[in-house]
């Protein structure tokens, strides 16, 4: 790094689901940056920018931190999008000591003193906007999300204001980051008829909503979104289909005043003429005037000083004045926009003043004694709820894994019996080998069975050959696959079970399942098992392999008329 610059951090997903949305930011950030170069820079230095990508994987935005602080030595990091990038980077910041400036719009109930939370908190943003639509006698919701942190604290919040002022919530529903598919919503929203829909979709998923939403016959007349997270960059995708609905935000770019203007002409003449600016856009481009101002007053770009002095920092921006609050948010004001077939916003209520940033809820404006021990509970719903969405998403994984999982038991089941039917004269070995050709999961494998069995010329041969390839099968199952009769005798096991026991497939063809002293477990479903009349069974044993203690899933399939049974298991100790 030169000694003539000083670097600052762009973060943001260049690339991703969210990279439709972050992108401009990268673009209002830089031309801030390039503003304040051409004034002279930073106490005489110029800023030096170094852009990372977070792909829109919280774990590579926490790498990409690191790296922006550790090797790249920036004074202090402008990015994230979403509440689950933010998270993921706190605690580098923290432990670093630098600074994140972070411009969008946030669920509250969080505060750090290593983060400027730019954009709007909830009394800035959704609170205005749920007492707008109920002074519209829009009384009855219905709220829908994206699935993370974001969206379901807010939707705790609104349900909580709706009670409080008697509205009605009708339910709710979330669809994972990048989602697409809102056919069963469109049909609930159809069958609750709220209304209005409060969303809080994030990036392209509200594309396919709102085309669904329109397809399905809804409109803004009948049924309006109320979005806090559609902006005039992604109305440019959706055209028409969000004519005459609703958005919350603290600028919109048909704001008509001086500084706006002379914004949205310089980032055209910038960017192109067919680009446009939104809240997102006009915060980020704001908030490194409120670090340049910041360090100028301090007289340096060392954190701490640069912390104490924004306190208090007053920037006119597009959108008008904003002020840092100790709390390290910005008073800011709130517009209520109507969308119109130009992609704009109509700008249909306004706070007419700037609104306190409150993101304990207002918690922290009460002198009761207790007011701290409830803002300590309050960050503990909003980390509650971001845990449990993480387990929720690992479940989904598991889930998706142990259908996997029985799948592979089917494919094995079919294999077995049609090995069964090919030795006892009753199946064509080509037939088994189509049966390989279909299947996806067995890929190369099953390609060059289909070929090997095509050129046998005997019966013999072609027998040698299937059962050769079907063993090559089961043992690459990435699992342990055994055969029990129906008297509890091992009939086989793949490689992988064998081995881990240290012993052959040979050991224990023909031991009773209890001839493994730590198999009790195992030994007992398959008994359970074997004398109800279910065709299909799992269950989680525990199992002392090597002196560790091992958790498995197995799933168990009969066959051959219920005399046997064919069993799958998969160490899940790590998960």
């Amino acid at each position: 790094m030169s000694c003539n610059t000083i670097r600052v951090g762009i973060l943001q997903s260049l690339t991703g689901t969210m990279a439709l949305s972050e992108k401009p930011l990268v673009d209002a950030s830089l031309m801030a940056i390039a503003e304040i170069n051409e004034r002279g820079g930073v106490l005489g230095k110029l800023i030096d920018p170094v852009i990372e990508d977070g792909t829109s994987n919280p774990e590579v935005f926490r790498q990409k931190a690191e790296k922006l602080i550790l090797q790249d030595q920036v004074a202090t990091v402008f990015g994230c999008w979403t509440s689950l990038s933010r998270k993921a980077v706190l605690p580098v910041f923290e432990q670093h000591n630098n600074l994140l400036w972070y411009p969008v719009q946030y669920e509250g109930l969080e505060q750090s003193r290593n983060i400027f939370y730019t954009g709007s908190c909830p009394n800035q943003q959704v609170s205005p906007a749920v007492d707008w639509l109920l002074a519209q006698n829009r009384k009855r919701f219905y709220l829908l999300g994206s699935d993370y942190v974001f969206p379901r604290t807010v939707n705790k919040i609104v349900k909580g204001q709706l009670r409080h002022h008697h509205g009605v919530y009708l339910g709710e529903a979330y669809v994972e980051l990048g989602g697409t598919d809102f056919r069963a919503i469109v049909q609930d929203i159809q069958r609750a008829q709220p209304d209005v829909v409060f969303s809080t979709l994030n990036g392209d998923s509200n594309l396919a909503f709102y085309q669904q939403y329109q397809a399905a016959g809804l409109t803004a007349n009948t049924i309006p979104i109320m979005a806090v997270s559609v902006s005039e960059v992604i109305l440019q995708r959706l055209h028409d289909l969000a004519v005459g609905h609703f958005a919350s935000w603290s600028y919109f770019q048909s704001l008509e005043t001086g500084k706006n203007r002379e914004f949205v002409r310089a980032f055209q003449q910038r960017y192109g003429s067919d680009r446009v600016t939104s809240d997102p856009i006009e915060t980020a481009y704001s908030q490194v005037y409120l670090w340049y101002q910041a360090a100028s007053l301090a007289k340096s770009v060392e954190v701490d000083a640069v912390r104490h002095t924004a306190y208090g920092q007053a920037f006119e921006s597009p959108g008008g004045w904003v002020r840092v609050e100790p709390n390290h948010h910005l008073w800011k004001e709130c517009y209520i926009g109507r969308i119109l077939p130009t992609g704009q916003f109509e700008i249909v209520a306004s706070s007419n003043q700037l609104i306190k940033p409150l993101p304990w809820l207002g918690v922290e404006e009460e002198t009761f004694a207790t007011a701290s021990v409830v803002i300590d509970l309050l960050q503990a719903v909003s980390q509650g709820i971001q845990y449990s969405w993480e387990l929720e998403q690992q479940s989904n994984t598991l889930d998706r894994k142990n259908r996997k999982m029985a799948q592979y038991i089917e494919q094995v089941r079919k294999l077995t019996d049609a090995a069964a039917a090919v030795e006892q004269g009753q199946f064509d070995p080509l037939t088994l080998a189509e049966m390989f050709t279909r299947n996806d999961d067995l890929g190369q494998l099953a390609r060059v069975f289909t070929h090997m069995v095509q050129t046998v010329q005997t019966r013999e041969r072609e027998l040698a050959e299937a059962k050769e390839q079907l063993e090559a099968v089961l043992n690459a199952v990435p699992g342990s696959i055994c055969w029990i009769s129906s008297n509890g005798v091992y009939i086989g096991v793949n490689r992988h079970l064998a081995e881990s026991f240290n012993l052959t497939q040979a050991d224990f063809v023909g031991q009773n399942v209890e001839f493994l002293k730590n198999n009790h477990n195992l030994a007992n479903f398959f008994a359970q098992f074997v004398a109800s009349s279910d065709i299909s069974a799992e269950t989680v044993i525990e199992i002392d392999l090597a002196h560790e203690r091992r958790y498995y899933l197995v799933i168990a399939q009969k066959y051959q008329q219920g005399t046997a049974t064919v069993s799958v298991g998969i160490d899940i100790t790590d998960r």
